[in-house]
């Protein structure tokens, strides 16, 4: 996409400070009958809404991604519960199996013995016998009693047995059916979300092309008013230039980057399930495939690297000692001992690993001093939202 390495919410706020602080600064006693002028401009009225209503566009694209995403992790969470269970109840269907066929031989067995007796009933021994189906067991408990009083009880165990097994049996195919419901919602979530992402990637190259004539015209109005602001001001005063710019932020979070370029969406994933009994140890940030990733803080990579389950893989460490595992990863743009500075691309997303059937994301981690992961979502959205 063409605006790869600006969000749509930083562009709206980097912007709004030349349309509004510019036309703004330096005034004085004798400038202020132009600084009047400037800020009652229509132009610059209709630029400074424009920048709100893209705001607001920002915020709503923002949250329709966020719900997306949250749709797909609890579609995938539920996915791999049923797994789960299928797979306890597929065990109990075996044993199960494997008890009535214990039973079966037993009572099979005993029943040949009291037939190979001159004095039992060597048609009732028969007629047992030839039952292919352990339901019919009880049905024909008669004949069972007039060979011993044990095989009745035999026979109530084998039907208990058998008729276990299918109980289980209907149970495990109605969760396979469960299952099946579940990938397809999971699939369907998938789709949305890349769809979602998509719209939101092209809606926001729209409004960056908009915005950005909006820019250029504005600035290009407010620098020449201001030259003449500064001419004037000269020759009334002998001297130009204006005056000191802005100190920058000294607040450690304010020198912090959202690691995903915008548009993107997230939810709170932290310690949901995931297959092989795992727990989800960070958070995924969903974006069409090839979105800029970016450098959380000024840092050094630590290394780049592949894996099973995060394929191709970025840990940075910033110059606090705090970690940052990004992961799912479509290509690295940086290499292990690298310096890299807060905002700067150095990965785009992707699904490798064992990403594959899941949406483009990054998965993100935060490792406070180097140590133990923690929830990244608080962090991701004070530095994205």
């Amino acid at each position: 996409m063409a605006i790869v390495a600006i969000g749509l919410a930083g562009l709206v706020s980097t912007w709004a400070a030349p349309l509004g602080a510019a036309a703004e600064s330096n005034s004085d006693g004798s400038g202020e009958a132009l600084d009047e002028a400037v800020r009652r401009d229509d132009d610059v009225r209709a630029a400074r809404k424009r920048l709100q209503q893209a705001r607001a566009e920002a915020a709503a694209l923002a949250q329709r991604l966020d719900r997306a995403a949250q749709r797909f992790e609890q579609a995938r969470a539920h996915r791999v519960r049923l797994e789960r269970e299928a797979a306890a109840v597929a065990a109990d269907v075996d044993a199960a199996v494997e008890a009535a066929a214990r039973a079966r031989t037993a009572f099979h067995k005993a029943v040949v013995a009291s037939y190979q007796q001159p004095a039992r009933s060597l048609a009732a021994g028969k007629a047992v016998l030839e039952s292919s189906e352990s339901s019919e067991a009880l049905h024909r408990a008669a004949l069972v009693d007039r060979l011993v009083a044990g095989q009745a009880q035999r026979a109530r165990r084998l039907a208990q047995q058998s008729q276990r097994a299918q109980r289980l049996a209907q149970q495990h195919r109605t969760i396979q059916a469960g299952m099946a419901s579940a990938q397809r919602d999971a699939r369907q979530a998938a789709e949305k979300l890349r769809r979602a992402s998509d719209a939101a990637g092209q809606r926001a190259e729209r409004l960056a092309g908009q915005l950005a004539a909006t820019r250029r015209d504005a600035r290009q109005r407010i620098e020449a008013q201001r030259e003449a602001r500064r001419r004037h001001r000269a020759a009334r005063a002998g001297q130009a230039g204006d005056g000191p710019g802005a100190l920058p932020p000294d607040a450690a979070l304010a020198a912090m980057a959202c690691p995903v370029g915008r548009p993107h969406g997230f939810s709170d994933s932290w310690l949901a399930p995931r297959s092989g009994g795992r727990a989800h140890k960070g958070v995924d940030i969903f974006a069409s495939r090839g979105r800029p990733i970016l450098a959380v803080a000024d840092a050094t990579v630590r290394r780049v690297w592949r894996n099973n389950l995060g394929g191709l893989a970025i840990d940075l460490v910033d110059d606090r000692g705090d970690r940052y595992y990004y992961a799912h990863l479509a290509a690295a743009h940086v290499s292990g001992g690298q310096r890299v500075a807060a905002g700067q691309h150095i990965a785009d997303t992707g699904n490798s690993g064992n990403a594959r059937s899941t949406p483009s994301h990054l998965h993100w981690q935060y490792h406070p001093g180097d140590g133990e992961a923690v929830n990244p979502f608080p962090l991701a959205s004070t530095l994205c939202r």
